[in-house]
C-alpha cells in the first residue's frame, strides 16, 4: 500500500467513527451532492467548500476496509489540480456499510458519468443536464 492509500482508508476509518452514513445523491438545480462532494450541472467544476476544474482523469472510486464499526465503503472523489504539477488528490465524500456497497457503486458510476459529460462539452458552454 501507499502512503496516499494509508491516508484514505484513515480519513475512512475515522468518518465510519463520527460521521453518519451517506444516504444517497442530493441534486439542487446546479449540482449534485454526494456527502461532502459535489458535481456541478453547469461546468466541469466539483469539490467541497472549494470548487476546482474536473478532467478527465477526475473520478469517484470506492475503497473497503474495516473500520470501528465493522466492514466500511467508502466514496472518495480524486482530483488533480491543473495549475500544480502535484499528484491527484482523493477527497471523502462519504462511506456506507459494507451491505450498502452496491448503493456506493451506484452513486459513483452516475457521477463518473456527469463528469465524463461535463469534461465532454467543455468547462463554459456546458447547459443544464438533463
Amino acid at each position: 500500500m501507499t502512503t496516499e492509500d494509508d491516508d484514505a482508508i484513515a480519513k475512512l476509518k475515522v468518518a465510519a467513527k463520527f460521521e453518519p452514513p451517506l444516504t444517497g445523491i442530493e441534486e439542487t438545480r446546479t449540482e449534485w451532492l454526494l456527502g461532502q462532494m459535489h458535481v456541478s450541472k453547469l461546468r466541469a467544476e466539483g469539490g467541497t467548500s472549494w470548487r476546482t476544474r474536473l478532467t478527465s482523469s477526475s473520478r469517484f472510486h470506492t475503497r473497503a476496509t474495516l473500520a470501528d464499526v465493522g466492514p466500511v465503503i467508502g466514496v472518495f472523489l480524486r482530483v488533480r489540480d491543473a495549475l500544480q504539477d502535484q499528484p491527484p488528490i482523493e477527497h471523502l465524500a462519504g462511506w456506507v456499510p459494507a451491505e450498502r456497497g452496491a448503493d456506493a457503486i451506484e452513486w459513483m458510476e452516475f457521477l463518473n458519468q456527469q463528469i465524463r459529460v461535463r469534461v465532454a462539452e467543455g468547462n463554459d458552454n456546458a447547459g443544464l443536464a438533463k
